[in-house]
């Protein structure tokens, strides 16, 4: 028969081995979320940077929109992100028409 000590002792590494396992699935999680957020990054930039060199904006809106894109990459808003990239084609879609 086991010592008490012994089932503490294997408990004990089980939870070691769950919790060892949560940490890596979170880790691999927020990795994942920080390549998309760089991802629309970018991609809000380069609207950014479109709508400018076609005309749409004036550099008082590109500043403005640099720095939300900037503000929403530090605050990891992606929310905010993708509401800058959609008025950014909004504004490219109302120019070329």
């Amino acid at each position: 028969m086991p010592l008490p000590i012994d089932k503490y002792l294997a408990f004990g590494s089980l939870l070691t081995a769950i919790k060892s396992g949560w940490e890596l699935s979170r880790m691999i999680t927020k990795k994942l979320e920080d390549i998309e957020l760089n991802k629309l990054v970018t991609n809000a930039s380069r609207s950014l940077r479109s709508a400018f060199n076609s005309g749409c904006i004036s550099h008082y809106e590109y500043y403005k929109y640099k720095e939300l894109i900037a503000f929403a990459e530090a605050q990891e808003d992606v929310r905010q992100l993708l509401n800058i990239r959609n008025k950014l084609a909004r504004l490219r879609a109302s120019s070329d028409a």
